[in-house]
């Protein structure tokens, strides 16, 4: 356990200064994002929503963070002790919460709330969410290609020229050589990593606390082989994507300037969307809003209108994950408190009978 404690440490530290590094692109992210909209602008576009379906938007993205939280509780609790909804959902969004302020570090934090409340070991937490993720990917993988496929010519030209290039493409066509040697340093590294596990350089003691930790993150991942429910499991992750599209459909239909683009083009944009939240900033904060500005004018739609849904549609999110873990939060408290005077008066109960 002391291992996995150390490697949390770790990635603390890393989360702080990724952080920290990440603080200047995201505000070239937010200036490209906004740069040749007037604010008075945006707000008015804004302020023309349908506050009422925004509302429901909002419900339906709590619903989602619920479905999220029962399908990691199915691989939990195939661990060594059972998990309670209400801990994987509040481990879930304090995650969520921390994402707001270090990029990547809510799915570590999230595993060490679940591992403080259950008792699980916090490699085998890990692990799970590991597995959790990868089915989240498989489901990406397979949304970009029915996009794609959907509207091959918009998409894969937006995709290619606006998303991919601007990050990958000039790079590696420009200095071919820098992407080998970087492959070379790359193979190098878990080459001369593998060496010394299996050296004396670390150590017997080490070598031992490294293997029972990947032992653990193996175990959790095998979770998903040894879960009995596995038809739910996949139900869960159907109803999850499905409900993040009916959320971005609905903020569609509150803008009068998005309200026509219909079910197929919410798809694009949760795909697009969620590939801006891939770039390691603070909430996708910027990245966000970029991609989806970018797409939507690729549709046709002008600047400011783009940006108008994608702040909307951000928001709510970012308002969610402020909001949702403050209430859970109190209500922890307030059930802890209430337990503990229970608990108290129990005793105090005892004691006078004794008397």
């Amino acid at each position: 356990m002391n291992n996995a404690a150390n490697q949390q440490q770790k990635r603390r530290r890393r989360s702080v200064i990724l952080g920290i590094l990440a603080l200047p692109v995201l505000v070239v992210l937010v200036y490209l994002a906004f740069r040749k909209v007037e604010p008075q602008e945006l707000l008015s576009i804004v302020s023309q929503a349908n506050w009422s379906l925004v509302a429901v938007a909002m419900l339906v993205g709590i619903l989602s963070h619920l479905i999220r939280a029962r399908r990691w509780q199915l691989l939990l609790n195939t661990l060594e002790r059972p998990t309670t909804l209400f801990s994987a959902f509040y481990a879930v969004m304090v995650g969520y919460f921390f994402n707001l302020l270090l990029p990547r570090a809510g799915e570590a934090v999230r595993c060490v709330v679940v591992s403080r409340r259950s008792q699980v070991k916090l490699e085998k937490s890990l692990g799970t969410m590991v597995t959790e993720r990868l089915a989240d990917v498989f489901v990406m993988l397979l949304l970009t290609l029915i996009t794609v496929l959907f509207s091959l010519t918009t998409f894969g030209a937006f995709l290619w020229d606006d998303v991919l290039q601007p990050f990958f493409g000039r790079k590696l066509g420009a200095h071919p050589l820098t992407v080998c040697l970087a492959i070379a340093a790359l193979v190098g590294a878990v080459l001369l990593i593998y060496w010394m596990v299996h050296s004396r350089m670390l150590g017997l003691r080490l070598r031992a606390k490294v293997r029972r930790f990947f032992r653990g993150l193996a175990q959790g991942m095998d979770s998903l082989r040894r879960m009995e429910a596995k038809w739910e499991f996949l139900g869960w992750t159907v109803a999850l994507w499905v409900a993040y599209w009916l959320m971005t459909y609905l903020v569609c239909l509150a803008l009068p300037a998005t309200e026509g683009l219909g079910l197929q083009v919410s798809l694009t944009l949760l795909v697009v969307g969620t590939f801006g939240m891939f770039v390691p900033v603070q909430g996708g904060i910027g990245s966000f809003h970029l991609v989806i500005t970018l797409w939507l004018m690729a549709l046709g739609l002008p600047r400011a209108e783009g940006l108008a849904y994608a702040t909307l549609s951000h928001g709510c999110q970012t308002v969610l994950l402020i909001v949702v873990p403050a209430v859970l939060e109190i209500y922890r408290i307030i059930a802890k408190v209430r337990r503990n005077a229970k608990l108290q008066g129990g005793i105090v109960e005892d004691g006078e009978n004794k008397e």
